[in-house]
């Protein structure tokens, strides 16, 4: 699963897309509060006192009433003599039980379905346990009308399992820690296309409906049930005779050949790195509106979300490589192989995080590579909370559960630095041991690692004891005195060999210090007085001060002699602060690395606009995007507004156009640009979101009209996304209550996204009539909703 983070207007066009400039996603404290919502179990607990053999269902729906009727048969082995069985179900109504054919008491109370046995089962007994049933989900099975689904223009259906919301539409068992084979039959109008799990057996026609039947031989945990249902058009690809398909709403096929054209190529490189080839019968894609995350692993059917799309003038800008490689990466780390419980969920996740970063290196090489671990490692340290920290009491090891902050860029560093301490082709013997070993099953952290020491004939304990339960990652704070380099250690310590180099002249001198404890040194003699660094390849995640004073030249020769564009990083965001604008500029200057740009562009501050100017002009769209970006933040000159103007209306590049023309209303009071930009299209309907937002902040009774407008008759779902966003920045009329009316209205709908902001919304506004309403959706309703309210209450009820 990808999670996308909301964003500020400057950053939002670059938010919905996955582009090379930000290779790896970054997962802030708020991703990490969103998969947690995701993974914590919505399900209540039951007693599983069975093996999930099989899942059996058969649907049909109602696109119009936003109705599903359903019969399901879990094929089950007990594992112990029980008068009953009980599986998930939420919010539906059950008409009828049977099991092995015969009828059975049951009943729906607490969220679970009890099913009294006709006669009480014994161990090893086989049972077929059928349930008929409808309804009108409240989470896991979403409708999207055409309305919504901008920019297809026509409507769809989708389910989303992770973590445990598919017993909203589909009693089963639901959580990750049993696997079953999956069949299904499902009917839809005839002019629909539906996806799911497996391989398609056939499909047949009657009257107005066609029914599609779809079966999965292999064993996987049922969040990765999957429906996508609609009106698509479907592009063919293959890899070694297997399909590899996308499937997008008509009219959008170029933009699904320039997102997903290039997934065989990655199928082939994860099959050949991890030894295990692509298992299963096909590898599909299929692109949804108003979708909750970036993408989900849905077992041969990942959900997409529409947002990915992106035409090829935006490219190399925008590209939608990550969360493919992401959700392809899945098949073998999460779908082939399943955390048991959500707390070991990095094993998902971690790895799906840290196998594009291997396709990333296969594409564009080392520095990409290089770049791509850094980004991980400082994503690890942000989001356990590792960042500008004091001691943490807790000893090394002492977390009982796995501690590693996101299970995005957490999981991906400790696999990275396991990596390193291996060597590569050692780590990838031991990855091919545990595929192998745990295909089809849930497995542990423990197991993985057991694993891995078996097969690299190293003791792994001592690494999963610092890296995977310890409260903090390493804060080392670095001086020299009386010849010595000094480490000084905040709590947790940990034990750490770090290499340091130090540059005499133009050459490294190559030393290591252990470190352990609060204070650690390392005897320099002579080499006291040069610039060094510590950990120069950078394959230790950890907060790291240099506190001994170096000069600008010092910066400069350490960034020119640096091994590698990771190190070049932590030397623009760790020492940059130290030297002056111009030093920076120079260091600019000398710098050809699109990421590393990037970096120093949103460094050089307001004195840096010159630089920033030349920029623009560089022959590498992504280098121009990231300039003017940059220069979005600042207070524009003439020479700089003269050059945004010329870049928004003739750039090649239709993302750095929106981005240049975001620039400029960042800067400016002038109504009459923002009237430009409504008049303006682009996929994304970017031009007129960021008008909208332009009038909330500077024209808001016009906005409040023009927001309520958008809200009686939209036509896109991006605008009218951000007009309730904007509605929640203003008040109402005097004794008016227009805004809490139309706001109210959307947070009761079963879309989002729409629903998400509208709820934000309402708490700042600040209207207490919208707690009781609000309320409801806090117990049955998908997680970023559910947060959502809570959080709306919590704030109405202190206001």
């Amino acid at each position: 699963m990808t999670s996308l983070l909301p964003s500020s207007s400057l950053e939002r066009y670059n938010a919905r897309r996955f582009s090379n400039a930000s290779f790896v996603l970054r997962f802030s404290a708020t991703v990490v509060a969103l998969f947690a919502l995701a993974c914590v179990g919505s399900a209540t607990p039951i007693k599983h006192n069975y093996d999930l053999k099989n899942v059996l269902w058969k649907l049909s729906l109602s696109m119009a009433k936003g109705s599903i009727a359903g019969d399901v048969t879990n094929t089950v082995v007990l594992a112990e003599n029980s008068p009953t069985i009980q599986l998930h179900c939420s919010e539906l109504h059950v008409s009828k039980v049977t099991v092995n054919g015969v009828n059975a008491a049951f009943n729906t109370d607490d969220d679970k379905l009890t099913v009294t046995l006709p006669k009480p089962g014994v161990a090893g007994q086989t049972l077929n346990v059928r349930a008929i049933y409808t309804g009108s989900p409240v989470n896991g099975f979403y409708f999207v009308p055409a309305s919504r689904a901008y920019p297809a223009k026509t409507g769809m259906v989708y389910t989303q399992g992770q973590g445990e919301d598919n017993h909203y539409w589909l009693p089963t068992y639901d959580y990750p820690d049993d696997k079953a084979t999956s069949e299904c039959y499902v009917t839809v109008p005839k002019t629909w296309t539906a996806i799911s799990n497996g391989k398609l057996i056939g499909v047949s026609s009657s009257g107005d409906s066609k029914v599609f039947h779809w079966k999965m031989d292999q064993p996987y945990s049922t969040y990765l049930i999957s429906l996508v249902a609609g009106e698509y058009v479907q592009g063919k690809d293959s890899w070694h005779g297997i399909p590899v398909d996308f499937y997008v709403p008509p009219g959008l096929m170029a933009q699904g050949k320039a997102s997903f054209g290039d997934t065989p190529k990655m199928i082939d490189l994860y099959s050949k790195i991890t030894g295990v080839d692509y298992p299963y019968a096909k590898f599909a894609q299929e692109v949804v509106a108003d979708f909750m995350y970036g993408g989900m692993e849905n077992v041969t059917c990942v959900t997409q979300t529409i947002r990915t799309l992106h035409g090829t003038g935006t490219e190399p800008v925008n590209d939608s490589t990550y969360l493919v490689a992401h959700e392809l990466a899945h098949h073998w780390f999460g779908d082939l192989i399943t955390c048991r419980t959500w707390e070991h969920s990095w094993l998902n996740e971690g790895f799906a995080t840290t196998l594009p970063v291997f396709y990333n290196r296969s594409i564009r090489g080392k520095d990409a590579f290089d770049m791509d671990r850094y980004k991980n490692f400082e994503g690890a340290i942000d989001s356990i909370g590792s960042r500008g920290r004091k001691d943490v009491g807790s000893e090394i090891g002492t977390a009982p559960t796995v501690t590693i902050g996101s299970a995005y860029d957490g999981g991906c560093s400790r696999i990275l630095m396991l990596m390193h301490r291996l060597g590569e082709p050692v780590f990838w013997k031991g990855i091919h041991a545990f595929l192998e070993t745990y295909k089809f099953k849930p497995v542990t952290t423990d197991e993985f690692l057991e694993v891995m020491s078996k097969s690299s004939g190293t003791d792994l304990k001592p690494f999963m004891g610092q890296w995977f339960h310890t409260a903090a990652t390493p804060s080392l704070t670095a001086t020299v005195s009386d010849g010595n380099l000094v480490i000084d250690q905040l709590r947790p310590y940990y034990n750490l060999d770090l290499p340091v180099w130090v540059l005499d002249g133009q050459t490294w001198v190559k030393k290591s210090i252990h470190i352990e404890g609060a204070e650690s040194k390392l005897r320099l003699g002579d080499l006291a007085a040069k610039p060094l660094l510590i950990d120069p390849e950078v394959w230790t995640p950890m907060e790291l001060h240099y506190a001994m004073p170096m000069t600008e030249h010092d910066v400069y020769e350490l960034y020119r002699h640096a091994p590698n564009v990771a190190q070049k990083a932590r030397i623009v965001s760790g020492m940059f602060d130290a030297i002056s604008t111009q030093q920076r500029i120079a260091i600019g200057h000398g710098e050809t690395n699109f990421a590393l740009l990037n970096l120093i562009a949103n460094r050089v501050g307001q004195d840096g606009e010159s630089f920033l100017l030349e920029l623009t002009r560089n022959p590498d769209a992504r280098i121009v995007n990231s300039a003017v970006v940059a220069l979005g933040h600042l207070t524009q000159g003439e020479s700089s507004v003269a050059r945004l103007k010329q870049i928004a209306n003739g750039h090649p590049n239709e993302a750095v156009r929106e981005h240049a023309t975001q620039a400029l209303l960042n800067g400016t009071k002038d109504s009459d640009l923002a009237q430009h930009a409504w008049s303006l299209k682009a996929f994304d309907d970017g031009y007129r979101v960021m008008a909208i937002e332009w009038w909330g902040a500077h024209a808001p009774d016009a906005a409040r009209e023009k927001c309520l407008a958008i809200l009686k008759n939209p036509d896109s779902e991006p605008l009218r996304v951000a007009a309730i966003r904007v509605l929640g920045q203003l008040k109402e009329k005097a004794d008016g209550q227009a805004v809490y009316q139309a706001l109210i209205k959307v947070a009761q709908e079963t879309s989002y996204a729409a629903r998400g902001a509208a709820i934000n919304a309402l708490a700042q506004l600040g209207n207490k009539g919208a707690i009781p309403i609000l309320k409801r959706f806090i117990t049955h309703a998908p997680g970023g909703i559910r947060g959502a309210a809570a959080n709306a209450v919590s704030q109405l009820e202190k206001a």
